[in-house]
């Protein structure tokens, strides 16, 4: 389901044609206000979303971010997950992921290992991704 934005710089019907034309790079986390994933371009929040699909992904977590939430005890967007919005894939043999700043300095699987890439990643109620380590490693 496709939730309007609250504060935008540009429309939501701009921003869709943008994305699905030129296949932007865009950043998700989870907005744990309005229990949705932020889908973030250029640092400008473009939409919201239930599930998002994403491809080429790499798990990002700023130091600086983590380290000023652990002071201050209040969560902050310093984590998010990077890649190419795709259409829902056909996957399977996934690995749940999940990111806890006060828990470990990077995004780990189920095992406790970290996941820096995968191919692909699913983002719904559980994030979910798929082939870890095959995608590319971007440096943002």
């Amino acid at each position: 389901m496709l939730r309007p934005v609250t504060r935008c710089y540009m429309s939501l019907d701009v921003a869709l044609i943008v994305r699905h034309w030129l296949c932007l790079r865009v950043q998700i986390y989870k907005n744990l206000t309005l229990g949705c994933w932020s889908v973030r371009h250029r640092g400008i929040v473009i939409e919201h979303r239930d599930e998002v699909w994403l491809e080429n992904c790499s798990f990002v977590v700023q130091p600086g971010g983590r380290q000023r939430c652990l002071r201050s005890g209040v969560r902050n967007v310093h984590a998010y997950v990077s890649g190419i919005q795709v259409r829902p894939q056909n996957c399977t043999g996934g690995s749940q992921i999940r990111y806890n700043p006060f828990r470990s300095g990077s995004f780990v699987d189920q095992a406790g290992e970290t996941i820096r890439t995968s191919r692909y990643c699913h983002l719904g109620q559980i994030a979910t991704a798929y082939e870890p380590g095959a995608g590319e490693l971007v440096m943002e």
